[in-house]
């Protein structure tokens, strides 16, 4: 419900952007960056709201840059777990 709310608003496209221009046109710098962010979001969210915020922006990003998701994908959801360890709030 959430995601589908914020959808709307574009905030995914301006976040998608946003992560390109800091990436500096480096896939290993985009997938650090976002690895950080998963980790960091998961930290105060339930792994799966985290995923559920993170993975529409992963796959609009590797859509514009015509490469796989499925590695930014992978990488985000172990981080996410690694990062839900960190506070008692999440499994």
């Amino acid at each position: 419900l959430i995601v589908g709310e914020l959808s709307h608003t574009g905030i995914f496209e301006w976040f998608a952007v946003r992560l390109l221009v800091s990436s500096k046109g480096s896939f290993r710098r985009l997938l650090m960056l976002l690895s950080l962010l998963t980790a960091i979001t998961s930290a105060f969210l339930d792994n799966v709201t985290t995923m559920l915020l993170l993975a529409p922006v992963t796959i609009d990003m590797c859509n514009i840059l015509q490469v796989d998701p499925r590695p930014y994908l992978i990488s985000e959801v172990i981080l996410s777990n690694i990062g839900g360890t960190a506070t008692l709030v999440n499994n």
